[in-house]
């Protein structure tokens, strides 16, 4: 069983033999755009329009933030990890605990994968905690 633990800057995912057994650290992964300033993240200003009525002119926004698209891209990032591990034999059934905002980039990427439905989620932001707190977790969902 594979246990995924993330949030929008970190992600580990955790192997273990059965649902006693110690998780034992697989993939870590780092998504570094998290951690830098939206400035660093774009590379010029966004563009200007003028407003439909009046006289004022406003800065166009995008759908999506640079660190929005950062996590979305991040959270793609765990889920091909997620691929890889089923591809090789190395991961069958899987948990997802990630922050709330995460786990629904998650659940969109897995969606669009084949490693089906997770055997369980939370959502809980424990990606900077030991592995302790997922298996805390893990016993009192089992």
């Amino acid at each position: 069983m594979c246990v995924m633990v993330a949030n929008e800057s970190d992600g580990i995912l955790y192997l273990r033999q059965d649902r006693r057994s110690p998780l034992v650290e697989y993939v870590t992964l780092r998504n570094e755009a998290a951690d830098k300033s939206p400035g660093n993240l774009i590379s010029d200003r966004p563009g200007r329009s003028f407003d439909s009525h009046g006289q004022g002119r406003h800065h166009m926004q995008g759908p999506r933030s640079a660190k929005q698209q950062a996590a979305v891209r991040f959270a793609a990032r765990l889920v091909s990890e997620l691929e890889d591990g089923k591809r090789r034999g190395d991961i069958g059934d899987y948990a997802l605990i990630a922050a709330p905002g995460m786990l629904g980039l998650l659940r969109k990427e897995i969606s669009r994968s084949f490693v089906g439905e997770p055997v369980f989620t939370a959502d809980k932001d424990i990606a900077h905690q030991s592995k302790a707190a997922a298996e805390r977790l893990l016993l009192e969902a089992w």
